[in-house]
């Protein structure tokens, strides 16, 4: 699997999440938080729709920029609370280092509504993960190159139904 153009702390996970994606099947992606884009660009493969949104009309304008034509890669200008779609209408959630930015509680509600019967979450960030404890092998690996860090996303929302999770 190829590796992320650049590196950050953040981007140390997108081989992680992309190989979740393409394990769960998930066709519509949304990545909360997106920033200029690098996660969203990463993640697109075919038949896979992501859709990122951020609250910053200059970030959102850079990642139309840098991401160019590039197919089913779309971005909005919008905060996660205000974001509309249709309920069960997303595989997954991504919350790449954003969801300690909103009230948590209320974004996990939404996000589980916005999901469909198969569809789960992910996110980490700032001391913020949906699942704390119980990673095991197939996590990322943290700062220390072990794999199950405490900081690993691991999903803890899921759609109606029965779910595959991240």
């Amino acid at each position: 699997m190829e590796k992320p153009a650049f590196w950050n702390h953040n981007a140390a996970y997108y081989p992680w999440i992309r190989k979740q994606l393409d394990r769960q099947g998930a066709r519509k992606v949304l990545d909360v938080g997106c920033g200029e884009g690098s996660l969203a660009r990463y993640l697109a493969a075919p038949g896979r729709r992501i859709r990122g949104i951020d609250p910053s009309e200059a970030v959102i304008a850079s990642a139309v920029e840098k991401t160019g034509d590039e197919a089913d890669v779309s971005f909005r200008c919008a905060a996660f609370e205000a974001f509309e779609a249709p309920p069960c209408s997303l595989d997954a959630v991504i919350f790449a280092a954003s969801l300690h930015h909103m009230e948590g509680e209320a974004a996990i509600r939404k996000a589980k509504e916005l999901l469909n019967p198969g569809g789960a979450a992910a996110g980490r960030g700032a001391g913020v993960s949906l699942r704390p404890r119980g990673l095991g092998p197939g996590s990322p690996p943290g700062p220390s190159g072990k794999a199950g860090h405490p900081a690993s996303p691991r999903p803890v929302l899921r759609g109606a139904g029965a779910p595959r999770l991240l």
